[in-house]
């Protein structure tokens, strides 16, 4: 299981750039500075380690009650990959779906079409080339550890399931007002794919609305998620294998 966490990390970093390294030699340029990572509340610096401690499982508490009640979500992402060098920045965007328990719509819609739909235990991942050919190729989760662990952790972070989180990573508070949280991986062959993930959340805590995954090799990937609806109805051939 530690290997398949190590694999799925790897794979967590690939699937959330495929649309964008496909398009890399057409990525628009990079703003003129990199937005910095969030810094630490000075607030929560001068508590003592056992009152943050007990304001974080608090927090995180509610969250979960909160993401862990809702059966189904949709929004729109947007995506920076920062480069290493930071010379330049690989920008995509889509759009997410997701029922509970089982049901994951990811759709890459700029700069090329990728998406990935499961449904219980199969996957169907599409691509679109510059040429406009569309690959299809379905899938058993049970036959692709990487992609099973992937959707797993989507509605983990999603659905802001920290307990079984705690079980993988170590979780802190970036900032407390806005809500951030950063989670970082326990076994060391994760942190030499991925050192942390930072969690955003909304005002009233509903919703996650931005995901910020940091590699080893000072890389970033920074997600956004837009026009959150929880609990919105969604049709059932969204999530159809069979095109």
């Amino acid at each position: 299981m530690r290997r398949s966490r190590a694999r799925f990390l790897a794979a967590f970093a690939v699937v959330a750039t495929a649309a964008a390294s496909l398009a890399q030699d057409g990525a628009k340029k990079p703003d003129p500075a990199t937005p910095d990572p969030p810094k630490t509340d000075a607030a929560a610096a001068e508590s003592s380690p056992e009152e943050v401690a007990k304001r974080l499982d608090a927090v995180l508490a509610g969250i979960s009650k909160r993401l862990g009640a809702f059966k189904t979500l949709r929004c729109r992402f947007e995506q920076r990959k920062y480069l290493e060098v930071f010379e330049d920045v690989v920008t995509s965007e889509g759009t997410l779906a997701l029922a509970v328990p089982d049901k994951l719509r990811w759709e890459y819609a700029k700069p090329l079409k990728s998406v990935l739909t499961v449904n219980a235990r199969r996957a169907l991942r599409e691509r679109t080339s510059r040429k406009g050919e569309t690959t299809r190729k379905e899938i058993s989760l049970d036959d692709d550890p990487v992609t099973s662990i992937t959707v797993e952790q989507v509605f983990l972070w999603t659905r802001g399931d920290f307990a079984k989180a705690r079980k993988g990573y170590d979780l802190a508070f970036v900032t407390e007002k806005p809500l951030c949280v950063r989670a970082k991986p326990k076994d060391e062959r994760v942190r030499k794919v991925v050192t942390s993930i930072d969690l955003s959340f909304c005002d009233d805590r509903r919703a996650l609305t931005g995901l910020t995954l940091t590699e080893a090799g000072a890389s970033r990937t920074v997600v956004t998620f837009l026009d959150v609806e929880i609990d919105p109805p969604l049709p059932e051939s969204l999530f159809r294998l069979e095109k």
